[in-house]
């Protein structure tokens, strides 16, 4: 190591001990070693790529591995429209609010975790919308005939909506609702947070506070009545339903019983939460699913549910 690098990285090892946040924290870990971010007055970039990036954004740092993924697979992938940061794919936009909204992308778009070819035109109902990034995904493909959203959190909703605004084709093909879907018709208090859209809980935990966090009520509906006011208007359209929904999963297949999953539902794609998916497992096997399951010990994983 030369006589500059050793400076410099103990110039970023002080710039780490003294920030003064940790955005300025993480900046400083980041460039630990060679200067990986590079500011320039009111913007910032990553080391070769062009796109300047309004500081105010410097909170994608959270999520730089993802940021630096996005960025290789397409330099031109983010814009700037009125001042706000907008990826672009395709023919679709979509406003970035989060961190976490990058991870979100590369899984949708880039890994495609829900590109699934059935050989045949189907409608998706799409439970745990969040800000419409996967429901634009499905309404932008051509074997799609409609999607059905639903999300419970008001906040995240009307991101969503500021979504389908930019993609006035797309959203043309998606219906949405302000509402979840759970074992019951009630109006429960959840926490929730601005920063984790997607990590949002739709089911309370009755046995615990909020611990400080912001509370906000949601409104959550029978899973299997309005699942089958949807199906049963055409029995002969074909139906995916996407599930993500933070552990919800559990309280919506629990309103099905054994052989009473619509038969014009030929697919589930779920991501499964907190504890092994065994009685949804069991529930889908009953109603002639053919499924594949991953784990994580127990703690989230994918079922892909085919019939």
């Amino acid at each position: 190591m030369g006589i500059f690098e050793f400076v410099y990285r103990q110039k970023q090892r002080i710039k780490y001990h003294i920030a003064p946040n940790d955005i300025s924290r993480l900046l400083a870990e980041i460039n630990r070693n060679i200067k990986l971010i590079e500011l320039n007055g009111n913007n910032f970039r990553l080391k070769g790529f062009e796109f300047q990036f309004p500081k105010q954004y410097l909170f994608l740092l959270n999520r730089y591995d993802d940021l630096l993924f996005i960025l290789k697979q397409n330099n031109k992938s983010f814009t700037l429209i009125n001042n706000k940061l907008v990826f672009e794919f395709d023919d679709l936009r979509m406003n970035i609010t989060t961190a976490e909204e990058l991870y979100i992308i590369k899984e949708v778009f880039y890994h495609k975790i829900y590109n699934i070819n059935f050989g045949k035109s189907f409608s998706v109902i799409d439970v745990g919308m969040n800000v419409g990034f996967t429901s634009l995904y499905f309404a932008n493909r051509i074997d799609v005939n409609q999607v059905f959203g639903f999300e419970p959190f008001k906040l995240t909703f009307i991101d969503a909506e500021e979504n389908f605004r930019l993609n006035s084709k797309a959203q043309e093909k998606i219906v949405r609702r302000n509402v979840g879907l759970g074992l019951k018709n009630e109006i429960i208090a959840v926490e929730y947070s601005s920063e984790l859209k997607g990590k949002n809980i739709s089911k309370a935990d009755r046995n615990s506070g909020n611990g400080g966090k912001e509370l906000t009520s949601i409104n959550l509906l029978n899973a299997k009545k309005e699942i089958e006011k949807i199906v049963s208007r055409d029995i002969s359209k074909n139906f995916v339903i996407k599930l993500d929904c933070e552990g919800a999963e559990f309280d919506i297949f629990n309103t099905f019983s054994s052989k009473s999953i619509p038969q014009n539902v030929i697919a589930f794609m779920i991501e499964w939460h907190n504890q092994y998916p065994t009685p949804i497992i069991e529930k889908l096997i009953s109603n002639n699913f053919k499924l594949h399951c991953t784990s994580n010990k127990n703690e989230i994983g994918y079922i892909i549910a085919l019939r």
